[in-house]
C-alpha cells in the first residue's frame, strides 16, 4: 500500500473510536505482487474494467529510492495497487488488515510464530503497516490508517487462505486479529453484521504439487460464466480447486496471464 482512497471467520473487535469501530480486522486494501505488471494491468483492465491512477514517491516504501505505484481504481475508488515482484519473489496478492496498533500486532505475530519480513514502517499521509510472513509462510499487512476515508467496496468481495495446515491458521489469525469462527465454518448473517467481508481460511489441495500458502482475493463477476470465458480468451488459466468451505456462490479460481491467482465469485447482479 502507498496510500488509500477512501473455516470462513467473521471479526471480533474490542470497543473502539468511531471510525476504527468499523475498520478494526477488516481487509481494508489489496496489493498485486505481479512478475509481469504491465501484462497483468492491461488483463485486468479488459476484464474487470479497471483503469489506473499513478502515484509517484520520491522514497517509496516498497524499495530503496524513487517509485511509481499504480493505484487500482473502479468506479471512482481506489481499490488497491500494483508492485513488481522481485526477482525470485513469486506473484501473489497482499492484503492489508486493520489493526489498532501495527507495533503492537507485529510483536504478538512474532510471538505466535510469524516471521516478519519488513519491519513496521510508515506511509506518510496514509498509516503505519507491516509485512508478515505467517507460520505458514502466507503474507500478510496489519495495517493502521491514519486517513480518514471509507474502505471501497463492490470489487474484492472476499479473501481465502490456502493453508498447508488451515486448523492452525485458524488459531493463528483468531489471536491476531480477533477473527471468530462462525460456527463450523459456514457463516450465518452475523457474519457481516457490520458489512464486513467474509474470509476463509481451507487447505491446499491434498497430494498437488505448487501450492503454497497465500491469501488470494476473490472479484465481483455478476456474470460469472461469461467472465471465466473472457478470462481464459484473455490469457488466463483456470486451476480449480481449492474449494471452499461451504459453496455459498458459485466461483472459479484462475490464474492471470503473468501468473498472479484470483477468484472470481458470482454476484448474480
Amino acid at each position: 500500500m502507498n496510500r488509500a482512497s477512501s473455516a470462513r471467520l467473521s471479526r471480533e473487535t474490542d470497543p473502539q473510536p468511531p471510525l476504527a469501530a468499523g475498520l478494526q480486522g477488516r481487509i481494508i486494501w489489496h496489493d498485486l505482487v505481479s512478475k509481469g505488471p504491465g501484462a497483468d494491468m492491461a488483463f485486468f483492465s479488459r476484464l474487470m474494467g479497471w483503469s489506473y491512477t499513478i502515484e509517484h514517491a520520491e522514497n517509496f516504501v516498497w524499495k530503496p529510492g524513487p517509485g511509481d505505484y499504480p493505484l487500482i481504481v473502479a468506479k471512482g475508488e481506489a481499490h488497491g495497487g500494483v508492485l513488481s515482484a522481485g526477482r525470485d519473489e513469486p506473484a501473489h496478492w497482499r492484503a492489508y488488515v486493520e489493526v489498532r496498533d501495527v507495533d503492537l500486532c507485529a510483536d504478538k505475530a512474532r510471538r505466535l510464530g510469524a516471521t516478519i519480513c519488513k519491519p513496521p514502517f510508515d506511509v506518510p499521509g496514509v498509516g503505519r503497516s507491516v509485512l508478515l510472513s505467517d507460520p505458514q509462510a502466507a503474507l500478510i499487512c496489519p495495517f493502521t490508517t491514519t486517513h480518514d476515508y471509507p474502505p471501497p467496496r463492490d470489487q474484492f468481495v472476499f479473501d481465502q487462505l490456502v493453508s498447508s495446515n488451515a486448523a492452525a491458521s485458524r488459531s493463528f489469525y483468531r489471536n491476531l486479529f480477533g477473527w471468530k469462527l462462525i460456527g463450523s465454518g459456514i457463516p450465518g448473517p452475523e457474519a457481516n453484521r457490520q458489512g464486513w467481508d467474509p474470509v476463509e481460511i481451507v487447505n491446499a489441495p491434498h497430494g498437488q504439487a505448487g501450492w503454497r500458502a497465500q491469501w488470494i482475493p476473490y472479484l465481483a463477476a455478476p456474470d460469472l460464466p461469461k467472465t471465466i470465458a473472457e478470462a481464459t480468451e484473455l490469457g488466463a488459466r483456470r486451476i480449480d480447486p481449492p474449494t471452499s468451505v461451504a459453496q455459498a456462490a458459485p466461483r472459479a479460481l484462475l490464474i492471470s496471464p503473468a501468473g498472479a491467482p484470483f477468484g472470481l465469485v458470482g454476484t448474480g447482479g
